[in-house]
């Protein structure tokens, strides 16, 4: 299901291009679906606990969640910052 939300949210990330001329891939439209889904799992795991109940199944999927947002945070986030300090001088 995460994988599902990942992948919408990534097309999601294209819903104001107004022609298919102006798709362009892009490594950050990655990081942004992956910082909305690593939050929406968490949020999954704590608002429906009675629909997953592997409790080792759930310490996985939490541990992987909180390490996917720590990771396209600061892989993202943080390199975005300094590309546009660079482009517009320090």
């Amino acid at each position: 299901m995460l994988a599902l939300s990942f992948v919408s949210m990534y097309v999601f990330l294209y819903a104001m291009v107004d022609a298919w001329g102006s798709v362009f891939n892009n490594v950050n439209q990655v990081y942004m679906a992956g910082l909305m889904t690593a939050p929406m799992a968490l949020l999954e795991l704590a608002l429906m606990r009675s629909m997953y109940l592997d409790a080792r199944l759930n310490t996985i999927i939490a541990t992987v969640a909180i390490v996917a947002l720590i990771g396209f945070f600061f892989s993202s986030v943080r390199k975005l910052v300094s590309a546009i300090s660079s482009f517009y001088g320090p």
